[in-house]
């Protein structure tokens, strides 16, 4: 089930050149503040937020879009600018986002009637040439 919230990118002026880049239900302002106590000496800021209607699938996406920019398996944290990091927020969400469900099911369609009219050419064929003929 879809779990609509907030991709965010955040900055922190104590790791330059690093993003990290989460998922929210909350605002993703309130939890750049949830991170303040993490041993950084200045807190973080958001760069960046788009509200998605499935934040789980959109934050993988992104994540696995930006998988050799990771600073740590483990961790959001990706040596990338903010820029390029909105730019796969975008892409991640164009692929995982409403539109996109209706575009799989229209390609989808688009399949289903290809193979259709494959089938039928080749018992076309099967019946004029025999089903060994070809």
């Amino acid at each position: 089930m879809a779990s609509p919230g907030y991709i965010y990118i955040l900055i922190n002026p104590a790791l330059p050149g690093i993003v990290k880049i989460g998922k929210t239900g909350r605002d993703p302002d309130q939890r750049a503040r949830q991170l303040q106590g993490t041993g950084l000496p200045t807190p973080f800021a958001v760069a960046h937020q788009a509200y998605v209607e499935d934040c789980e699938r959109v934050e993988r996406a992104v994540h696995s879009l930006l998988v050799d920019h990771r600073v740590a398996e483990n961790r959001e944290f990706f040596s990338i600018s903010v820029e390029d990091a909105v730019a796969a927020i975008s892409v991640a969400s164009r692929l995982h986002g409403p539109q996109a469900a209706a575009y799989n099911l229209h390609r989808q369609a688009e399949l289903d009637l290809l193979n259709a009219q494959h089938s039928s050419l080749d018992e076309a064929d099967d019946y004029r040439f025999g089903a060994n003929g070809r």
